[in-house]
């Protein structure tokens, strides 16, 4: 699995499955599995050495996680990145926490069947070891 920026297919991805309407600017970014797209991040509100927002669909892994951190502390320069989750999404909130983010807030009723957890990382807080 790879990950490359193709804004417009990571866009069409997180529309078809969401429906949200994204805001400008932002980053897309696939995650590939040979030629075959099996998920998209959205880093929202993107400007170079600011905090990112991200969004993702698809199925992430530990590695993916790992790589997508990296990718916005190294090549975006971004000096904090933020997650939202469903509180009953347990994968992905050991996923973010193994990773290194530390959770910060709850977001009640964010959605109509759960409420949302948010989770902060600085570059400092990575896990080399993920």
């Amino acid at each position: 699995m790879r990950i490359e920026q193709n804004d417009a297919l990571a866009k069409e991805l997180v529309d078809a499955r969401l429906g949200v309407c994204l805001a400008e600017p932002f980053v897309g970014l696939v995650v590939m599995d040979g030629e075959y797209p099996r998920g998209a991040i959205i880093i929202n509100n993107y400007e170079p050495g600011s905090s990112a927002d991200v969004t993702a669909i698809g199925r992430l892994s530990p590695t993916v996680l790992r790589e997508l951190a990296r990718y916005l502390f190294g090549t975006l320069k971004c000096r904090r990145v933020q997650a939202v989750t469903k509180a009953s999404n347990v994968k992905a909130r050991r996923a973010l926490e193994r990773l290194g983010f530390r959770r910060e807030g709850v977001m009640r009723e964010k959605w109509a069947d759960s409420h949302g957890l948010l989770y902060g990382l600085l570059p400092a807080e990575l896990k080399a070891r993920f």
